[in-house]
């Protein structure tokens, strides 16, 4: 077996994180019994302990944290000790922490978007749970991914009020965190059909505008962590847009990173795993590499099905560090790559060309941009994009000939 590379592994070791329903999956489907044998969350922290990762995200209800199943109170403080206890040992810190909103039957026509006000205290009880929990694990995030908050039957839930109900929600749980004093943030978690035709929070814009919704002093304390390429391929978006828009709006919280035929069911695939498109999995690595170097890379996918050695798990974590760490070097290094810099030059400009500033004298701004002789018939002919030469470039360099 060709080793792994170590020099990648080491290049983005630091800055990922693994969320436990990863590793805890056992490869079964909706039409295939389990092929991997079943492991601890004890087990799954130690395995990122001993291989040097960093962070683990932990889901309430893998971890047996879930009050909907758990009610006792000091069974519950007891298990989070015994998952501390876990975390210090193997040295492992917590990345994230999310309340699952969606599996239990109460919640079958959404949670905090449910017509019913009792499943909605229900389900923001549990996200308070999670934010007191998130606190003593000391993760820096709680996402709210609202899997059952969507529709089949739209008549049953006005869009409206629903939108409004998960601004309430993430509101809500905002002025909590003011209130004890925590240090959590939340995301939001959008995807457009898991498991549910429609989601609410179905896309990367979607989560912007519910953000826009809160009140100003709370939109700081809410980001968006998009799950690339899954989601955004599954819908047929793209996925370096959702980054470039994320960042842009300075809501990118953090990336969750796995693999996706485009347009298929979700696949959940490691990164570059299977009929992953490389391009946009390098223009993923490209947004990170020019505008969020330092951004965690979480990898929320699975092993392969066809995996059901020993060793499985292990190796979907060197597999995903190595694949992500190739990536992200392809992309460091193009964008270094002289010809590359010649091309690009000053693109990334966001002026109009103009030297009156329109932030302190627009009178002027206006005024010049109506002065300039511009013809559209001359400037398109002395236009020259290069995208096509940039292309090239793109596959000339990924394809090891540039």
């Amino acid at each position: 077996m060709i080793p792994y590379r170590t020099e990648l592994i080491d290049a983005v070791i630091g800055q990922s994180s693994f969320g436990i329903w990863d590793l805890l999956n056992k490869g079964s489907d909706p039409f295939g019994a389990p092929v991997r044998d079943a492991i601890s969350a004890e087990d799954a922290i130690a395995l990122l302990g001993k291989l040097k990762v960093p962070h683990i995200s932990l889901h309430d209800i893998d971890v047996g944290l879930d009050p909907w199943l758990l009610t006792d109170p000091a069974a519950f403080q007891a298990r989070v000790g015994v998952l501390q206890d876990a975390l210090k040992a193997a040295g492992v810190g917590v990345w994230m922490y999310t309340p699952c909103e969606f599996h239990h039957p109460a919640v079958r026509a959404g949670s905090v978007t449910s017509n019913n006000a009792d499943v909605r205290r229900l389900a923001l009880r549990k996200l308070l749970t999670a934010l007191d929990v998130a606190d003593q694990f000391g993760a820096s995030w709680v996402t709210m991914w609202l899997g059952r908050d969507g529709s089949e039957v739209d008549a049953l839930i006005d869009s409206t009020v629903a939108y409004e109900r998960i601004a309430d929600a993430v509101s809500l749980a905002c002025k909590y965190i003011k209130q004890q004093g925590y240090k959590v943030k939340i995301s939001l978690e959008p995807k457009p059909n898991e498991p549910r035709g429609d989601i609410y929070v179905s896309t990367v814009g979607t989560a912007l505008g519910i953000i826009g919704m809160l009140p100003a002093d709370e939109q700081p304390m809410v980001g968006v962590n998009p799950e690339l390429l899954q989601h955004e391929a599954m819908a047929g978006l793209n996925a370096y847009h959702a980054i470039g828009q994320l960042v842009a709006a300075d809501r990118l919280a953090f990336l969750h990173l796995g693999g996706q035929t485009p347009l298929r069911y979700d696949m959940d695939h490691p990164f570059l795993g299977g009929n992953s498109d490389l391009k946009q999995s390098f223009y993923i690595m490209l947004a990170v590499a020019k505008h969020r170097p330092d951004c965690v890379l979480e990898f929320d996918c699975h092993p392969f099905r066809t995996e059901a050695g020993p060793d499985a798990r292990e190796e979907f974590v060197l597999g995903n560090l190595e694949a992500s760490g190739m990536m992200l070097a392809k992309a460091t290094a193009f964008l270094a790559h002289p010809e590359v810099q010649q091309v690009l030059g000053s693109c990334d400009g966001r002026d109009f060309g103009i030297a009156a500033d329109p932030a302190t004298d627009f009178a002027a701004f206006i005024q010049a941009v109506r002065a300039d002789a511009l013809d559209a018939d001359a400037l398109a002919a002395k236009l020259n994009p290069q995208a096509q030469y940039l292309d090239r470039l793109v596959n000339l360099h990924l394809l090891g000939y540039l």
